[in-house]
């Protein structure tokens, strides 16, 4: 696990990966833009020693900034809505809406917190709810996967888990080399190592070493051998890729949530381990999955990853 808060000012100014990039013959606006990309992942390492609410109040005016530019996206988060929540009235969805941007933005600001923030401040922000579930599956020694969804605490999820247990966290290289670059050095501060998402082998004997792996379950494209399965009462692609470790494996599946509660703290919330996911055949597996998603969900509504197309089926579900 790297050291979240030491870095040399010449580093901090200008690294290897920076020279590499700017000096490459990729064109003069493209060079510029990752220079420029780069200067604000360093401005997130300033940013962690804000107060915890100046950081949300700058979210939230992010958040609206964004609500109001990001029209495809707001297009997408309101279509999720409307299709998840059709027993809300339309101005309860709407207010669902603003407050999922604004979750967006604090988010965006909490990258700092997460990444680069001092261990013994997350302790005093943290409280763990049903932490027995984790300490049962750790007794089993077998290996455990760290069930959660794309909610916009995930990077902080990461962080805090690294609190309470050792472990790996599976992730998708954006393919920009200034982004991966930085997004690879801030998660390595909570987990000891990151494992593409393509890499199934590592994965399992991971597991099998008796190891821990964070893994997002909610996003999938008919690549990734995916299954339908209902999520809000809808057909959705679903990915599988916990059930088929667990399969592999035989190792725990315990659900968890980062959330950000009102009063300024965060709640790593763990889930009773799904013990039967594995013996159930692939559809049943899904939808056990959705339904571990659903409940999340249920518990930080806004904070759920919204603006990402989740119904991608063209038909009447969509």
């Amino acid at each position: 696990m790297l050291d979240a808060t030491t870095v040399s000012p010449t580093e901090w100014l200008f690294d290897s990966i920076d020279r590499r990039e700017f000096l490459s013959k990729t064109p003069l606006t493209h060079r510029f833009g990752n220079l420029l990309l780069s200067v604000a992942f360093r401005v997130h390492r300033l940013s962690s020693h804000l107060p915890t609410a100046m950081l949300r109040g700058l979210g939230v005016l992010v958040g609206r900034v964004t609500l109001m530019l990001a029209t495809t996206r707001r297009d997408i988060a309101r279509s999720n809505i409307d299709k998840c929540y059709p027993n809300l009235s339309a101005i309860e969805r709407d207010r669902l809406l603003r407050s999922h941007f604004a979750a967006l933005g604090v988010g965006i600001g909490e990258l700092g917190l997460a990444w680069y923030a001092r261990e013994t401040r997350l302790i005093r922000l943290t409280d763990a709810e049903n932490l027995e579930a984790l300490g049962q599956a750790k007794g089993r020694r077998n290996g455990i996967i760290l069930l959660c969804g794309h909610f916009t605490t995930l990077d902080l999820a990461n962080r805090l888990l690294g609190l309470y247990i050792d472990h790996a966290s599976v992730w998708r290289p954006l393919g920009n080399p200034i982004a991966d670059h930085w997004i690879r050095r801030g998660r390595q501060a909570g987990a000891v190592e990151l494992i593409e998402k393509t890499a199934f082998k590592r994965a399992i004997q991971w597991l099998r070493d008796g190891r821990a792996l964070l893994v997002a379950a909610d996003q999938a494209d008919s690549s990734d051998g995916a299954v339908d399965a209902p999520f809000f009462g809808h057909t959705v692609t679903t990915n599988v890729t916990a059930w088929r470790l667990a399969q592999s494996t035989g190792c725990s599946v315990v659900p968890v949530i980062a959330g950000r509660e009102s009063n300024g703290r965060y709640r790593l919330v763990f889930a009773a381990p799904l013990d039967d996911l594995a013996a159930q055949d692939a559809a049943s597996a899904a939808a056990l999955l959705n339904a571990t998603i659903e409940a999340q969900i249920g518990r930080y509504p806004d904070q759920y990853y919204w603006v990402h197309r989740r119904f991608k089926r063209p038909n009447n579900d969509e």
